[in-house]
């Protein structure tokens, strides 16, 4: 998500289209590093794209999706509430899952 957010960033900024380094400039700001293979990804999804419509798109898609009854970690955490065997924090391993499901969802 942090190169989803950088891009974004980078977009409101006034570029249309972020280039690689736009982003690794916004993301070495805050000392994060980048993972190149997930920075051309995220690159290669969104150039060209109207990020104000895919923002719309994936809130609506949020929507039907937990009104479906599917939901992510996160949410079995807050609505179940109760605490899993992790005490209910989001793990690495969580917010993997969550990206790839983001993106499947969005991006077909």
């Amino acid at each position: 998500m942090r190169y989803v957010a950088a891009y974004i960033l980078s977009v409101l900024g006034g570029k249309a289209n972020p280039t690689a380094d736009d982003i690794k400039t916004i993301l070495g700001s805050v000392a994060v590093d980048v993972d190149e293979d997930r920075l051309m990804f995220v690159i290669r999804q969104l150039k060209g794209k109207n990020i104000a419509e895919l923002i719309e798109e994936g809130a609506e898609r949020l929507v039907t999706a937990t009104l479906q009854g599917h939901t992510t970690p996160i949410q079995h955490v807050v609505v179940d509430g109760n605490k899993k065997e992790n005490n209910g924090e989001v793990t690495p391993e969580d917010d993997d899952d969550i990206n790839e499901a983001f993106f499947a969802d969005i991006f077909g």
